[in-house]
């Protein structure tokens, strides 16, 4: 068997350090707007603020999110909290804020990022005209701080173009420039384009977000022509789409076999060479609690993974697709986050 992940040729994020050893390295985050690359700078030498919490953490259609930061010098060293919700780091077409705490004002970017439409929070309106992706709405929107915490709460009209399964991606950088990278704490489920007509699609991830080290995923696939239609069921935990140096599984239905990807994103590792778990060095697959059901179209897997850390640390997001007998795909879908602190 032959599993492949095609990875994003396009910038997804690139991380540099420069600098000499004996300063302060210069971090440098980039995203993409358009067809310029707008770098968020930190210090590695100094306390980052954080982006802390998505609240809730997954949902669907629109509604009022909350994003909570955090600043070790209080809350009112915070400077800029962006907010992107989006299919990966790319600000263009998508819902892309930025909330000027000293302004007290939220700025909404237009679908090529050249310009934003501004709302003072606590004031009544609209913003985004010129972006046919999502609309602010003062009334619902609000922001408090305690202490060491900012909480913003953002109202959020989302439009008929913007559909499919979006990452919540949040950061926040302080007065003196210090960042805390771009997070992804967060899913929302949007209205889905109508499914192909004998193509198996991936339905649901519970618990949706997690930060536990050791955690049961439960993936649920289906397809239209039965369960026994299916073919391969793959899992994927990364930063983007890339199968390497990553926590990547794959279920084979005709064998009933589990297997996890090696570092290097080549080849498969099965519960053969050890009865008990498939590890790699992101993360190991228990045997004991790993399964799958199947019932009418659907497969169930329920998988339990423990992340390795510090290796696979930070804010990762979950991934799903499957693919049917007849080489059908649903294509990889945006499921989940999880938070390996």
């Amino acid at each position: 068997m032959k599993i492949i992940i095609y990875c994003i040729r396009d910038l997804v994020v690139l991380s540099l350090v420069a600098g000499f050893p004996a300063f302060p390295q210069v971090i440098k985050e980039y995203i993409r707007l358009g067809d310029r690359l707008i770098a968020i700078e930190s210090n590695a030498g100094q306390v980052a603020p954080t982006a802390d919490t998505v609240s809730p953490s997954s949902g669907s259609n629109s509604g009022t999110i909350t994003f909570t930061y955090s600043d070790f010098d209080g809350a009112t060293d915070l400077n800029v909290a962006n907010i992107l919700i989006a299919g990966g780091l790319d600000g263009t077409n998508a819902c892309y804020l930025a909330y000027v705490r000293p302004a007290n004002t939220l700025y909404l970017y237009s679908d090529d990022v050249s310009t934003a439409e501004a709302l003072v929070v606590g004031s009544s309106g609209t913003i985004g005209t010129n972006n046919s992706r999502c609309q602010v709405n003062g009334a619902g929107t609000s922001v408090t701080t305690s202490g060491v915490t900012l909480a913003l709460a953002v109202s959020f009209t989302f439009k008929t173009p913007f559909t499919g399964r979006r990452t919540i991606y949040a950061a926040v950088g302080d007065m003196a420039g210090v960042n805390s990278g771009w997070q992804s704490l967060g899913v929302r489920y949007l209205p889905m384009a109508p499914s192909l007509p004998n193509v198996p699609e991936v339905v649901s991830l519970s618990p949706a977000r997690t930060a536990a080290e050791r955690q049961t995923l439960t993936l649920v696939v289906s397809d239209p022509n039965g369960n026994a239609d299916v073919n391969v069921v793959n899992l994927l935990i990364n930063n983007g789409l890339d199968g390497g140096n990553a926590c990547y599984l794959a279920y084979v239905r005709s064998t009933s076999a589990f297997y996890l990807v090696p570092d290097d994103g080549v080849g498969l590792t099965s519960f053969s060479g050890d009865p008990s778990a498939a590890t790699n060095s992101q993360c190991k697959l228990y045997a004991a609690g790993t399964n799958a059901q199947l019932s009418g179209n659907t497969v169930t897997l329920n998988l339990d993974l423990e992340f390795l850390r510090p290796r696979f640390g930070g804010n990762r997001i979950v991934y799903g697709a499957v693919r049917d007998l007849a080489n059908n795909n649903s294509g990889w879908q945006i499921m989940g986050t999880i938070g390996a602190q």
